[in-house]
């Protein structure tokens, strides 16, 4: 060995050296936001928040951020002395210029704004506040100066000097016998100065009486027991005990300290008002009494309803005691307080420090036995751990066994020479197997024996943890995950790519698993191959998780860098609530290192000291978080918090400013929000500020809870609902006054256009009538006069039979005429009947030397009379087939006519001729006569085209054989379909 460690034990005295079981405390001064630091009263409102009298105004604290007022802000004066809550939840304001005030709804009233306030105003101070049972206020100032302001806000002045003047007095308090008498109490001496009394009188008929207790309630003595106990003392035990306490046991001076006060709750007694330190006393136990804040001149303590408890101070702010049963132990000298490690044995509670210290103290006393350092080259204790009855002692170079008597024994040094030759360095973690002690290494891993000292490298990769388990397991954990060391082969465990990727500062075996806890992952459980995580999200305080301990009752509680969680599963291995012990709570720090609970004590190494939690006291229920919204912001401008508010369209920035009130997690508060009306699903921040810009017209309501550090929602959201009214142009009865108006614009514009389209179509009409008409009588003329000279050559001829035949047809004909040109429109059934009989007349001309064929067989017969087209628009084409086309006169002349529909529009009708046809060099199938006859015909197919486009509706074209021989002329008419 190198070196010889050498070590130095001291034996310390406990009350020199530590203060013992000094519950952890916050404060706050003018360096946190108070207006001073002397604090006169404290109370608390129906919503949470804590009140604090000072001498420069009033602060309001919602646990984040003092609020402070002034006379400015409407107090009656700056210098506030006490403070006091009705039944109608005013809270009255004394002030020292003997001007009374106080606060409802959060606004502030004093004589300035309130006018019976100004007959509530003294000559000196009120000292005594007082509600009676039928709600009557009573202020006292003096004997000459007593005044009750009823129910009705009317105020009656009192005056009891008369009766007292032989007798030297001090004032107590106004108070109420069962009888329902409202009487004042004094402290009285006899001029002879021999015998002191409490008297009391009523206020109606005068009359001083040595008090009787039997004539007021528990309430009463309590609230006497309190304010005055020093003079209480020789008619109640408890206050004659605490007076003997205070200036027997820890003998203050008597004639300083008499106008101490106490706070009761429980068993125990907080004394203030003394002109150094805080007592708390306990009635069943003197070895509970403590002295706490030596340095301190308080001056009144409040319990909330979070039974946190509130000491207010001369001159060093407010302190706040989040819980009296958890105390703890400190050394004077603050290195000495950073712990890094804890345990029992033996009825010992021994810890450990980055000092390389050891404490040894009795675990029920907290007496000091001994402290000694490990000497050498030795440093932090890293951990402390019991195996086989024995308790052993891991600090960064060695392993200690403790002796039964208290001292170290060395079992491995990292200088030993077997170790250096293995090249392993400072240790990091323990776990134990039998004889063997399993090590990490800063550079690996070994197992040594206990008995002979030896040691072995099992590997030699970096590691930060060990631990362990049945089946010769052997977990180790590193800065890159789990590893797992069986039959001499060390793997990489798969725990998913967040905790591969961490440090694993923790491993402990718990319920056939393994308890795995990283630095930035929180907690993983190994079991039968499946891992499952629990994180900030599931609960815990932090994802940094520094160590573990399993308690008897299988609880497992975690040492964070943000305090201690409490994890306890149902009998389903389902996670209860976790619950968190932060400096809130007590600690004297959030860095808690290590832990080790035993008979319903939890011993927390942390930074700053080494707290106890006893969890027999430990409350079973945390209240839930307050949720309060303090000040609404229009377009940057406070308003009232009145719901159900409409705003104009301009006003739509709105901001909320709230407090989610929980003292035991000290602003550890999130919160959750939502806009209904804009965003149905909350949001979670941690700002106590929320603004909307530029909101839309509509109905809102703004929602936020809080939640506070254990995860605990508040019981009810806080709600404001208000409305952004549209502009006029936006509001319905605008709208449906603009659109009623606008219908009824639309209605007169389609009126108008309908007249004027009725009255074009009226003149369009009457136009076409005459166009149709004076086209007729064109074509009939002409018509007949072919008609009759075809019939004179039959006469001419002798065919007296033919011309009976003809004269009957074109009587037929011409009948057909006469009804066709009544109408614009006629069915193509009578069209074709006319071209027909046209045909049949033409056929007697030339002497039967002609044939024709009308081919409707594509078009239905019923929809054939339904097809209107313009009279006599076949004939004119037939007509010109026989008079130019026609030119062979021993050739047989035939005429096709075709019909059929394309595409629903047109009715195609094809003429067709075997005639010359339009001979290149002479148009003699066409002839000036029958151009006008086609444009006529065209003309008047226009005139029922609805798509009035400029196509040619008339179309004429040469007929050639396979041969390209011309054989005829085609004419097709592309008549618009028209049905009925």
């Amino acid at each position: 060995m190198r070196k010889i460690v050498r070590l130095f034990i001291v034996c310390l005295l406990f009350q020199t050296s530590l203060l013992a079981q000094i519950p952890g405390f916050t404060q706050f001064s003018i360096n946190n936001g108070l207006p001073s630091n002397t604090v006169y009263d404290i109370t608390q409102d129906e919503n949470g928040f804590i009140w604090i009298a000072t001498d420069y105004g009033l602060s309001r604290f919602d646990g984040l951020t003092f609020k402070n007022f002034t006379i400015d802000d409407g107090l009656p004066d700056n210098e506030i002395l006490s403070l006091f809550i009705d039944s109608n939840k005013r809270i009255w304001l004394t002030g020292f210029n003997g001007r009374m005030g106080y606060i409802q709804n959060e606004k502030l009233f004093s004589y300035n704004n309130q006018s019976y306030l100004k007959n509530l105003s003294f000559n000196n101070f009120v000292s005594n506040v007082f509600e009676d049972s039928h709600k009557n206020i009573w202020f006292f100032a003096s004997l000459t100066n007593i005044k009750k302001l009823d129910s009705e806000n009317n105020v009656t002045s009192y005056d009891l000097s008369s009766s007292l003047l032989k007798i030297r007095f001090i004032t107590l308090q106004i108070v109420e016998d069962i009888k329902g008498t409202v009487k004042i109490l004094v402290y009285a001496k006899k001029p002879n100065n021999i015998r002191k009394q409490i008297l009391s009188s009523s206020f109606l008929n005068p009359k001083w009486e040595v008090i009787n207790l039997d004539l007021y309630s528990q309430k009463t003595i309590n609230s006497l027991r309190n304010g005055r106990p020093e003079v209480f003392k020789n008619i109640d035990s408890i206050s004659m005990q605490i007076s003997n306490t205070i200036f027997n046991h820890y003998h203050y001076d008597e004639s300083s300290n008499l106008l101490y006060q106490s706070l009761s709750f429980g068993d125990s007694f907080l004394i203030t008002n003394l002109n150094n330190g805080v007592l708390l006393l306990n009635s069943k136990d003197k070895f509970k009494n403590k002295k706490l804040l030596s340095y301190v001149h308080s001056t009144r303590s409040f319990l909330d309803n979070e039974n946190n408890i509130w000491l207010g101070s001369q001159s060093n702010g407010i302190f706040l005691f989040p819980n009296l049963n958890i105390s703890g132990v400190q050394f004077d000298d603050s290195k000495r307080n950073d712990f890094y490690s804890v345990s029992i044995f033996k009825n010992n509670l021994v810890v450990g420090n980055e000092q390389s210290e050891i404490t040894i103290l009795n675990a029920e006393t907290l007496q000091a036995k001994t402290s000694f350092k490990l000497g050498g080259n030795q440093k932090r204790i890293v951990n402390i751990k019991s195996h086989e009855n024995q308790l052993y002692i891991l600090s960064e170079t060695s392993i200690f066994k403790l002796e039964s008597n208290l001292t170290p024994k060395k079992i491995k040094d990292m200088y030993d020479t077997d170790f250096q030759n293995l090249r392993l360095t400072s240790f990091k973690d323990f776990s134990f197997n039998g004889d063997f002690i399993y090590t990490a290494n800063a550079n690996g891993v070994a197992k040594i024996n206990k008995t002979s000292f030896l040691s072995k490298k099992l590997w030699d990769k970096r590691s930060t943890s060990i631990c362990y388990t049945t089946k010769d397991s052997l977990w180790i954990g590193t800065t890159k995950g789990l590893y797992l060391h069986i039959n001499d082969n060390t793997k990489k465990y798969d725990l998913g790519e967040e905790f591969n990727n961490s440090i694993i500062y923790a491993l402990e075996n718990f319920k056939n698993g393994l308890l795995i806890g990283s630095n930035s992952y929180g907690l993983g459980f190994l079991r039968n191959g499946i891992f499952k995580k629990i994180s900030i999200k599931e609960g815990l305080i932090s994802n940094y998780i520094k160590s573990i301990f399993i308690d008897t009752k299988n609880t497992i509680w975690i040492c964070t860098n943000l305090g201690l969680n409490n994890i306890e599963l149902d009998k389903n291995n389902n996670i209860k609530p976790i619950k968190s012990y932060t400096t809130s709570d007590g600690l004297y720090s959030n860095d808690v290192r290590d832990c080790y609970v035993e008979n319903n004590k939890v011993y927390v190494a942390t930074s700053k000291g080494l707290n106890i939690i006893d969890l027999s006291k430990d409350e079973n229920s945390i209240l839930a978080p307050r949720i309060h919204i303090n000040e609404v912001l229009l377009n940057n401008t406070s308003i009232e918090k009145t719901n159900n508010q409409a705003f104009d369209h301009e006003l739509n920035n709105i901001q909320f400013n709230f407090s989610g009130i929980s003292f035991k997690s000290l602003g550890n508060i999130k919160f959750e929000y939502r806009l209904l009306g804009l965003e149905p699903d909350w949001i979670e921040t941690k700002n106590n500020t929320v603004r909307y810009s530029s909101l839309p017209p509509n109905s809102y309501t703004f929602e936020v809870k809080a939640i506070s550090k254990n995860n605990l929602e508040s019981s009810n959201s806080s709600i404001f609902t208000f409305t952004i009214k549209p502009p006029i142009y936006k509001t319905w009865w605008f709208i449906s006054l603009a659109t009623f108006a606008l219908l009824l614009f639309i209605a007169y514009l389609f009126y108008n256009r309908n007249q004027k389209i009725k009255r074009n179509e009226k003149i369009k009409e009457n136009i076409s009538n005459l166009r149709y008409k004076a086209l007729n009588a064109q074509m009939n003329p002409h018509f007949i006069n072919n008609l009759l000279v075809n019939i004179e050559n039959l006469v001419n001829k002798g065919e007296l039979e033919e011309v009976k035949g003809s004269l009957s047809k074109f009587a037929e004909l011409v009948n057909l005429i006469l009804q066709s040109t009544k109408s614009n429109l006629i069915n193509l059934t009578d069209e074709i009947e006319m071209a027909k009989l046209y045909l049949e007349l033409q056929k007697l001309r030339f002497h039967k030397n002609t044939s024709y064929t009308i081919n409707t067989a594509s078009i239905p017969q019923d929809e054939l009379e339904n097809i209107l087209v313009p009279p006599m628009i076949l004939q004119p084409i037939i007509e010109n087939s026989f008079k130019h086309g026609f030119k062979e006169e021993h050739k047989t002349n035939h005429i096709i006519v075709n019909f059929n529909i394309v595409d629903d529009e047109f009715l195609i009708c094809q003429i067709i001729d075997n005639g010359v046809g339009i001979q290149k060099s002479d148009n003699s199938s066409t002839s000036s006569s029958s151009e006008i006859s086609f444009s006529n015909i065209n003309e008047r197919l226009q005139l029922i085209n609805e798509s009035k486009s400029e196509e040619n509706l008339v179309i004429i074209s040469n007929v050639t054989d396979e041969f390209n021989t011309l054989v005829g002329l085609k004419v097709t008419l592309k008549i618009p379909l028209i049905s009925f």
